[in-house]
């Protein structure tokens, strides 16, 4: 029968390894950010190649912005209904 450190020492180990996880799919979600915003700057210079202005890359801005927080929304709405069930 496991003793009181060793059951401890198994929940340290589960919640380290589970924080590695979370750290990894935060960088592999970061390293698709980066993609993703290198392609849409290439999309938004092939169509509008004087886009090189303050004002294009705060339209740009605004409209990631945006654009994160209705994804944010839409997901944490979802997993919070999933979370009732």
């Amino acid at each position: 029968m496991p003793n009181k450190e060793e059951n401890e020492l198994t929940k340290a180990q589960k919640v380290v390894r589970k924080k590695i996880i979370e750290f990894m799919s935060a960088a592999f979600a970061l390293v698709a950010a980066l993609a993703w915003n290198e392609a849409i700057k290439a999309l938004i210079d092939a169509f509008i190649p004087e886009a090189n202005g303050v004002l294009a890359k705060l339209i740009y801005a605004v409209c990631i912005t945006v654009l994160v927080a209705l994804v944010l929304y839409f997901f944490e709405r979802s997993t919070s209904e999933v979370e009732k069930k």
